[in-house]
């Protein structure tokens, strides 16, 4: 770092000052880092550092008031250099403007880019003449072409791209199998025998029995890409239209026409592709990302660094990573043990039961203490009908007793419900002490694994099922970490996060791992049901994790001692005495020999394990042994 160069110092002055305006206390750790994202910025825009580079500072540390004190001490010291910034809630956009202005930046030189004609700003126009750009990652994202908007200040490019929140370079275009086929058949049904139809209907026909045939034929131990008959562009565009209205999904699929598509199966069968949309001339980025530590989507990028782990200088000036800059001592987080997808809701919704769980613990909150809800947005599902889960809510929560359009003495709502998709960006919940995710967004395995694919640009790269639950937890933990930390826990005060409870219905215990590495200090409760029964089982799920850990090691791998295994898993949390158990059953769990599964005389399986003293062993089966006793199998 240049502790020495004028342009970080002033901005870190005035990025401290600031904050302790607003009533933070920051501590030497807190300052240090946050001089290292000025640094960065100052760096960047000289043109000494290249590259993209994840800063991954807890919420409510100073991120996005870092970019307005940089951009502000570039105006003041009357320095050339130009920055885009981007976000993403066009909100979100104008309040950073205002708070620019209010900064001392003038008017005429932030750019505002949007089409939203009931935005509280206005968009700009001559941008190219405004140093400062404010963009949506919608912008960035939706086309390369849209570059020109806003990459260029007076002809040349900017000198960098803030990017607030996580980048995810890639998009996933992802078909359902079972939902393509029947979409598939219906617009077959619609154009067969019309002349005027004839191409798409032969075209539709061959791409459904392609598919098919390689649904039925599915080998996962390869790639299975799908190359679909070529299509003209323009006939592509014309059915692309036709179809929108009646039949989107068909719509969507001629969309990614003459595109190789991949099948992948984790749990369903589904047909992706990707497309990365970040432009690669966008090559100078600092993305300031929370959840960075404990997202691998993000992770997985190889143009994407870790700023606390990779950026040069930092650890030699004593800078700690940053997701430990921040501790949660005083907030309790309760774990109802449910399933808490889309699905598993929409049934304890319709029978009240999930919304009951909730108004019970409400009964128990002080009417003084401010409450935030995340629910799921109401959906309309073909032949479930519609499910508005916040009027379910708010009228249990009434039947109770309990007023829902309550205040608090200074103004703001006691009670307030929001809909995944809002669990970032927003800072207007954070005097809320109770923050309650009734169940969290489960994204598609399948989906994952297309999104996967293109974080690491390869459409025939390597995919588990492994894989797609690990990137389903971390996704789920993401949103939760985001999701808490619009409540009072996003406030810090010298290292510490200020009071709060949280309160969780998830199914999945290594999710209290996850959340754990980004909210350390956090104390884990168990929420227990008055209604409900709890969901899985404790020994069961850990049993599965195990398992499916086993399955991942090499061949040569013949023996792992439970407390290297407890430790890789980080299962520390789980008793001596329940720890012993999940191994035991592990240990208990045999598979039939199949002849398929010898090679040189030796039967090996990765699920074929047993307990000898404090290790798991595996098991192998000799061409001898085979078929000739009861038990073929014998420890390695």
């Amino acid at each position: 770092m240049n502790l020495q160069h004028p342009l970080t110092q002033n901005a870190n002055k005035r990025l401290i000052s600031s904050l302790e305006r607003f009533g933070n206390r920051l501590t030497i750790d807190h300052k240090m880092a946050l001089y290292a994202l000025n640094d960065a910025l100052t760096g960047m825009a000289e043109g000494t550092l290249h590259g993209r580079w994840a800063f991954g500072l807890p919420t409510g540390t100073g991120k996005t008031r870092a970019i307005i004190e940089w951009a502000t001490a570039v105006y003041t010291l009357g320095l050339p250099f130009s920055l885009a910034v981007s976000a993403s809630r066009i909100e979100a956009l104008c309040t950073l403007k205002r708070d620019m202005i209010g900064s001392g930046i003038p008017e005429a030189l932030i750019g505002l880019l949007h089409d939203d004609p009931n935005a509280s700003l206005q968009a700009t126009t001559e941008n190219d003449e405004r140093p400062i750009m404010l963009i949506t990652h919608q912008r960035i994202r939706s086309s390369e072409r849209n570059l020109a908007q806003y990459g260029f200040y007076q002809g040349k490019p900017r000198n960098l791209l803030v990017y607030d929140e996580s980048l995810v370079a890639s998009d996933v275009t992802h078909f359902g199998t079972r939902p393509l086929f029947a979409a598939m058949a219906h617009a077959i049904e619609i154009v067969k025998g019309i002349e005027e139809h004839g191409e798409i209907s032969n075209f539709l026909t061959k791409c459904k029995a392609n598919i098919d045939w390689h649904f039925t034929n599915y080998d996962e131990q390869t790639a299975v890409m799908i190359q679909q008959p070529h299509l003209d562009p323009a006939v592509a565009e014309k059915y692309i239209r036709y179809f929108k209205t009646g039949n989107g999904l068909v719509s969507d699929f001629l969309k990614a026409s003459n595109i190789p598509l991949r099948m992948l199966r984790s749990g369903s069968t589904a047909c992706v592709t990707y497309r990365v949309v970040v432009p690669e001339d966008l090559t100078n980025i600092i993305v300031l990302d929370a959840s960075f530590p404990i997202r691998k989507l993000c992770q997985y990028d190889t143009s994407m660094k870790a700023a606390d782990t990779d950026l040069p200088g930092l650890k030699q000036a004593g800078v700690r990573p940053f997701h430990t800059l921040k501790r949660f001592d005083h907030v309790d987080l309760y774990r109802l043990k449910s399933y808490g997808g889309r699905s598993s809701m929409e049934k304890r919704f319709r029978d009240k039961k999930m919304a009951k769980e909730v108004v019970e613990v409400l009964k128990t909150i002080p009417t003084n203490e401010a409450i935030l809800m995340f629910v799921y947005k109401t959906q309309d599902r073909p032949g479930n009908g519609k499910i508005d889960y916040t009027k379910i809510l708010l009228a249990e929560i009434r039947r109770a007793g309990i007023k829902t359009d309550s205040t608090l003495p200074n103004g703001k709502p006691r009670l307030s419900v929001s809909t995944w998709g809002n669990e970032t960006s927003l800072n207007c919940y954070s005097h809320c002490q109770h923050v309650f995710l009734v169940g969290i967004l489960h994204r598609d395995e399948t989906e994952l694994l297309g999104q996967y694919l293109g974080q690491i640009d390869d459409i025939e790269g390597e995919v588990s099922t492994l894989l797609a639950r690990d990137l389903q937890r971390s996704e789920k933990s993401h949103l939760a970490y985001q999701a808490l930390s619009r409540g009072t826990c996003r406030v810090v005060d010298k290292g510490q996060a200020k009071s709060m409870k949280g309160y969780i219905v998830e199914v999945d215990p290594l999710v209290e791992n996850a959340l754990s590495q980004v909210m350390p200090g956090a104390t884990w409760k168990t929420w227990e049901p008055v209604y409900m029964t709890e969901s899985g089982d404790l020994i069961g799920t850990w049993v599965e994790l195990v398992s499916d850990h086993l399955a991942t090691l090499s061949a040569s791998t013949l023996k792992v001692s439970s407390r290297d295994l407890k430790k890789r898993l980080k299962a520390e949390r789980l008793t001596p005495r329940t720890w012993t158990r999940v191994v035991q059953q592990v240990g208990k769990t045999r598979q039939a020999p199949k002849k398929d599964n010898m090679k040189d005389g030796v039967f090996r399986s990765n699920n074929s394990w047993c307990l000898e003293k404090s290790s798991l062993v595996r098991f192998s089966c000799t061409a001898e042994a085979y078929g000739f006793t009861d038990d073929p199998c014998q420890t390695a």
